[in-house]
């Protein structure tokens, strides 16, 4: 909704400071995140155990070949906006990246657990399919791969997730359709 920015939750404000830390992209706020730290001056519990990934992040983007083009790319078609986390390459094909952090790792049984045997009906197919609609009409790249990269803010557990639809144009139809529906009602 536009100009609606309701205040960032502890574990978003968690996720925002490590993307920022990882990727060094600026909050929609433009505000330089800041870690919550103990009397002492030391990270909290959750900041501290992010240091790992961080450092994890940055041998994942050695290993896989990733070369990053872009951070926080925005690309708006029509009226579909999107921001993209990471717009890079990797092996020298153009992909999504899109960084989360979840204390879900595992949970098969929460709508945003990310578990395999959820995912297929959870809200995690939305974004990936919103994101190569807007690739596809911009930059027309059919059917660009988008992965996820979630990172636990509980243990040292991360996914590297590539989203694939069973038939890209058929997705492609159906985020048309929602965003005429969401005109529809907003009208």
């Amino acid at each position: 909704v536009k100009d609606y920015s309701p205040a960032p939750s502890p574990a978003m404000q968690l996720g925002i400071w490590f993307e920022y830390k990882c990727t060094g992209a600026m909050p929609r706020s433009n505000v330089v995140p800041e870690p919550v730290t103990l009397k002492n001056g030391n990270l909290a519990a959750d900041y501290e155990r992010m240091l790992y990934h961080i450092d994890k992040f940055k041998e994942i983007v050695d290993n896989y070949n990733i070369k990053i083009q872009e951070i926080g790319k925005e690309i708006v078609v029509d009226r579909i906006k999107g921001i993209l986390d990471i717009w890079c390459e990797i092996d020298d094909i153009p992909a999504i990246i899109d960084i989360k952090t979840s204390a879900q790792i595992g949970n098969k049984w929460d709508e945003f657990g990310w578990d395999d045997k959820n995912f297929s009906y959870s809200t995690h197919v939305l974004q990936p399919a919103i994101y190569k609609y807007l690739i596809y009409k911009s930059l027309d790249i059919y059917d660009v791969p988008f992965y996820y990269l979630v990172f636990s803010t509980k243990n040292t557990d991360i996914l590297f997730w590539e989203v694939k639809y069973l038939d890209f144009d058929e997705m492609c139809l159906q985020v048309e359709d929602l965003a005429n529906r969401l005109d529809e009602f907003i009208e």
